[in-house]
């Protein structure tokens, strides 16, 4: 099992996959408590399953969750991607919600929410 990490200021993610590389080089990264989207080097296919560890700061302990891929189409020479949280923690939602909004690494649906 591998693990591809991304780090984005206070967020740390870790995805289990059975890949070499997950999604490869990833750009335009957003996130709020309901899940991810960003840029992909490569497709992931639709409804994937992962496996993920979510750290959102030093003082806060790590959170285990799963996802599921809803979208992954073509844009601007990458893979627009989609990744929904199935079972996150709810005091993790809330914090998430808090750290994302100061952060502003909303996308644009969830960025006036």
């Amino acid at each position: 099992m591998n693990h591809e990490r991304f780090l984005n200021g206070d967020i740390e993610l870790a995805l289990e996959a059975t890949e070499e590389k997950l999604f490869g080089h990833i750009e335009d990264f957003h996130m709020c408590r309901l899940g991810m989207r960003f840029l992909a080097a490569r497709a992931i296919p639709r409804f994937t399953v992962y496996s993920m560890d979510l750290s959102l700061a030093d003082d806060q302990p790590e959170c285990h969750c799963n996802c599921v891929v809803v979208e992954s189409s073509p844009e601007s020479g990458a893979w627009r991607t989609h990744i929904h949280f199935l079972d996150i923690d709810p005091r993790l939602s809330r914090l998430l919600d808090d750290l994302t909004a100061a952060r502003h690494l909303r996308c644009p649906h969830c960025a006036n929410l």
